[in-house]
């Protein structure tokens, strides 16, 4: 299927689509098999009709490169799902969150936000871009999957990215702002993790660069900064690039994750390279598995 870009508004059910399928429980999931079936999603995830409900994705869809809008897009709430990719692909994803809110964080990935107990499996993501800004000096995380996995006991399981070119920036930042929470995540699959989260047989082989920039920058070919989550099995075959970043803060790159404190990282491997030069930060860390894993992991 290709997606023709329409996005269904607040408010429509799921029983509105042709040849509509499943009434979103775990033994008659939502089957999405087409762009704007996924789409609906976008702006009915705050309504009971998708928190907590099962999704099973059941051709492979084709977004076009059409300006695609995060799934749960801002850092508010908890949203909850389960989506079963059923080793389908999603091909030419673009991406590009800019958010001027200052309590939130700007959040870029097919899905921007994930909520604690959700589960995302067996999907692909091959070609397009990720692109997430933040203009008032917060936190821009992005990734191809997901922009943040938040709270508690989420679960990624064989999921993977190809070929997607990802980068955040933060605007209006000035030069004396040295907060360590001003920074820009960028992770191959998933920009941020946090809270007894597990990925496990997952994989990336997108090509990660950042350059040019004076923001603080955490790049992981999985992850870019983990906390209290696990990573098993998983492989990075991109390769990372960093060169003429005058930082603010610290530079933090690793073949798995970026930054990471009361993380596991087990039978993982990176087989990218990671090219680091012309850089202009008292700071820059790098490692082949992690760039800084912190005295309080």
């Amino acid at each position: 299927d290709v997606w023709d870009g329409t996005i269904p508004e607040y408010g429509v059910n799921w029983s509105s689509f042709d040849n509509a399928q499943g009434t979103g429980t775990e033994t008659d999931p939502y089957r999405v098999d087409s762009g704007e079936k996924l789409a609906w999603m976008i702006n009915n995830y705050t309504r009971n009709v998708v928190y907590g409900k099962y999704f099973k994705q059941t051709a492979d869809i084709n977004l076009d490169n059409k300006p695609w809008i995060p799934i749960a897009y801002i850092e508010n709430g908890n949203f909850q799902f389960l989506y079963d990719g059923n080793g389908k692909v999603i091909y030419n994803l673009n991406v590009n969150n800019i958010v001027s809110r200052d309590d939130t964080s700007a959040l870029g990935g097919l899905f921007g936000k994930v909520g604690s107990y959700s589960k995302i499996s067996n999907l692909s993501i091959i070609g397009g871009s990720v692109y997430a800004e933040h203009t008032m000096g917060g936190k821009a995380n992005a990734g191809a999957l997901a922009g943040v996995l938040y709270v508690t006991k989420i679960t990624i399981e064989n999921c993977h990215s190809i070929g997607v070119k990802i980068d955040s920036y933060m605007s209006g930042i000035k030069e004396t702002d040295t907060d360590s929470v001003v920074y820009c995540c960028i992770g191959g699959l998933i920009g941020n993790a946090s809270g007894s989260s597990t990925v496990k047989n997952c994989s990336s082989n997108n090509d990660l660069s950042a350059s040019n920039t004076n923001i603080a920058h955490s790049v992981g070919g999985i992850c870019s900064y983990s906390s209290n989550a696990n990573f098993i099995d998983c492989i990075n075959y991109g390769s990372i690039t960093l060169y003429k970043l005058n930082a603010l803060g610290a530079v933090m790159c690793g073949g798995i994750v970026g930054s990471c404190e009361r993380t596991v990282i087990l039978n993982s491997e990176n087989k990218g390279d990671i090219y680091v030069s012309n850089l202009n930060s008292g700071h820059t860390r790098v490692g082949g598995i992690a760039g800084v894993i912190n005295s309080s992991g």
